[in-house]
């Protein structure tokens, strides 16, 4: 199984301990691929910087943070360009799940990624969804 966690679950999982634990069923299944290109990989950088969210995490918490990312992760080359999304900042989602050939793209942008359901071979799904489907 390929697929794509947006911006916005991995900061949950950061800031929730109870987050944290649902998505360690993904991090610690092997057989799942998660994917991400330098534009996810920025973002996070960005956003886990933020004072917002930086106040939960210690500068040494967030560079293991993404260094494991950078270690559990399929870096994707990602050269299509999307323009489909109701919001085009989550248009390089899209592109990455094209690219990366993703099965699940997991979301909890209840507005405007999730309104699509569907990107082409990649399903758009809640992180609560994904593991539903998991089993």
């Amino acid at each position: 199984m390929r697929i794509i966690l947006d911006t916005n679950i991995y900061v949950s999982a950061l800031i929730s301990k109870n987050f944290r634990q649902r998505l360690s069923r993904i991090f610690d299944d092997l057989s799942i691929h998660i994917l991400t290109d330098s534009l996810l990989m920025a973002e996070i950088e960005e956003v886990i910087t933020r004072p917002k969210i930086s106040k939960y995490l210690t500068p040494t918490d967030r560079d293991s943070f993404v260094t494991y990312l950078k270690n559990r992760c399929e870096l994707v080359d990602v050269t299509s360009l999307v323009s489909i999304s109701p919001d085009p900042d989550d248009d390089f989602l899209l592109a990455l799940s094209k690219d990366g050939q993703a099965n699940y793209l997991i979301t909890g942008n209840k507005r405007d990624l999730l309104d699509l359901k569907q990107f082409e071979d990649t399903r758009i799904v809640t992180l609560t969804e994904l593991l539903s489907l998991l089993g």
